[in-house]
C-alpha cells in the first residue's frame, strides 16, 4: 500500500470519527435551556440532512414516504459531516505540506 493511500484511508477513518463526534455534540443542543437562539443553531447544523431528505421524499413526514424521509435524514447527516471533515482534514494537510516543503 502506498504512502498516498495509506494517508487516505486514515483520513477517512478520522473524518468518519469527527463526523460520529460532531452529531453527537449536535444532539447535546437540545439539552440545552430552551432559546430561540437554540432552535435555530441546531436547526441550521441538521439543514444539510434536511436538504438529502427534502430531495429524496419532498412531501416531508407526512408525505406518502415517511421513513424514506426519516431515514434519509438519519443517513444523510454523518455522511455530510464526514465529506466536510474529510475536506477540512485534506486542506489541512495540504498546507501543511506546503509549509514543509517551504522550509526545506
Amino acid at each position: 500500500m502506498r504512502a498516498m493511500d495509506r494517508r487516505v484511508v486514515v483520513r477517512s477513518i478520522a473524518s468518519v470519527g469527527l463526523a460520529v463526534l460532531s452529531v453527537g455534540l449536535i444532539s447535546l443542543i437540545d439539552r440545552l435551556p430552551y432559546s430561540h437562539l437554540r432552535d435555530v443553531v441546531s436547526d441550521s447544523l441538521r439543514l444539510p440532512a434536511a436538504f438529502v431528505a427534502g430531495m429524496l421524499a419532498p412531501e416531508g413526514i407526512h408525505g406518502r414516504h415517511p421513513m424514506l424521509w426519516l431515514y434519509a435524514g438519519i443517513i444523510a447527516l454523518p455522511l455530510t459531516y464526514a465529506v466536510l471533515w474529510f475536506a477540512v482534514l485534506s486542506l489541512l494537510a495540504r498546507i501543511g505540506r506546503k509549509a514543509r516543503q517551504g522550509e526545506a
